[in-house]
């Protein structure tokens, strides 16, 4: 369920600020997707998974190419288990911003979740190429292997 305060701010575009939510910016800077992000995970903390979907969709509208959103679609898709619908919107994160090692993680636990050991490979190498030291977590808690 959309929370009251939510569902105003997606109706009338007002100020999120105003309905006690934080004002989130909308270029792709590595600050503003990280504040995209952690909106997203508090959706995703409550479960929410119809909330978190619906408030990436109308970003979508105005934003096709934000990676923040895509990364929440995928969320939400794999919260739900919807693993086809998740690939495909990792897939679209981190075609828009190759960089976004959380995206490659999330993907990766989802071919983790689908036992694709190529898919998983693929993605400790781009995490690998991103932050090395996230790769070793990555390796340990996805992979599982030391």
């Amino acid at each position: 369920m959309i929370h009251a305060a939510l569902l105003a701010f997606l109706i009338t575009q007002t100020p999120p600020a105003e309905q006690g939510f934080p004002k989130l910016p909308t270029d792709n800077s590595p600050a503003s997707i990280e504040a995209r992000l952690h909106y997203l995970g508090e959706l995703e903390r409550a479960k929410d998974w119809n909330g978190l979907e619906a408030i990436c969709l109308y970003w979508l509208k105005s934003e096709p190419n934000d990676p923040s959103a895509w990364f929440g679609i995928g969320n939400a898709n794999s919260g739900r288990k919807n693993y086809p619908k998740a690939v495909e919107a990792y897939r679209k994160a981190v075609g828009i911003m190759p960089g976004m090692w959380r995206s490659w993680w999330n993907l990766g636990v989802v071919y983790h979740e689908t036992h694709d050991h190529q898919g998983m490979a693929e993605c400790f190498k781009e995490i690998q190429k991103i932050e090395p030291s996230i790769a070793r977590s990555f390796r340990r808690g996805v992979i599982g292997m030391q």
